[in-house]
């Protein structure tokens, strides 16, 4: 999974996306699930229309228990099954 942020303020982007990480890994220790993750860190593309884009990606061998009540929150974009990190 890749969860993207976007925000005016680099630094808000920044500490939302740490916030989420942990929020992620929270959710997957209480469903039991190991995960990798990666991040966060600036997008690839870090700004787009002059906001800054901050990503981190979770990897899971059971990523179906990772799905029920993953956490989400207005502005995210999460991509399930990401084909690029751009």
């Amino acid at each position: 999974m890749r969860y993207v942020v976007r925000d005016r303020n680099e630094r808000q982007a920044a500490l939302a996306a740490e916030k989420m990480a942990l929020s992620v890994a929270k959710h997957a220790r209480r469903a039991g699930v190991e995960i990798d993750m990666l991040g966060p860190t600036p997008a690839f593309v870090a700004k787009v229309r002059g906001e800054y884009q901050w990503q981190f990606v979770v990897r899971a061998e059971a990523l179906e228990a990772m799905l029920d009540g993953i956490p989400t929150a207005p502005g995210w974009v999460v991509d399930v099954d990401p084909q690029s990190m751009m």
